[in-house]
């Protein structure tokens, strides 16, 4: 994805989301480096971490370009939108202001690849939000086969998990 009402490394807000450059997607994040943890955000979404990477290349992946594998959404456009900091830490706050930026930058489809064990309001909300506006958010349930993680269990959520050899969670 690339954002069509923005010109690029002009330092400008071209179109007037509040973003300046951004291009490709955005990064909500809580810096915590002076011991009080602060939101911030910038145009910086890169992948430390590889996990988003990995997973978004699965559900893109362009087909019959002979390569060796074909995506599940052929097709469809990555809007890099990242919400945890360098070491996949973060905050719901991140998380919803991802959802909100996403939805009103048009995505269809918000795959979240991670999760919490506290219900939250604020996340909720997003995920009200994405829903409200035709928005499908997809989310990792967990992998400790116990309760959903947030956002997966959020109403209006899909919750999403892989099982094992003898097909538990």
């Amino acid at each position: 994805w690339t954002n069509p009402g923005e010109i690029p490394a002009n330092g400008r807000d071209d179109d007037g989301n509040g973003k300046v450059d951004d291009i490709h997607g955005w990064h909500f994040y809580h810096n915590c480096t002076t011991g009080i943890c602060l939101p911030e955000e910038n145009p910086l979404i890169q992948d430390e971490n590889g996990h988003g990477t990995h997973a978004t290349g699965i559900a893109t992946a362009e087909t019959n370009n002979a390569i060796g594998i074909a995506g599940v959404s052929w097709g469809a456009r990555a809007m890099i939108v990242k919400v945890l900091d360098e070491y996949g830490d973060g905050y719901y706050y991140d998380i919803a202001a991802g959802i909100v930026y996403a939805v009103d930058n048009g995505a269809q489809v918000i795959n979240l690849s991670l999760g919490g064990e506290s219900s939250s309001q604020v996340l909720q909300d997003a995920v009200h939000y994405a829903y409200g506006k035709g928005a499908l958010v997809v989310a990792a349930a967990g992998n400790n086969g116990g309760a959903v993680f947030y956002p997966a269990a959020c109403d209006n959520a899909v919750a999403v998990a892989a099982t094992d050899t003898n097909d538990q969670r």
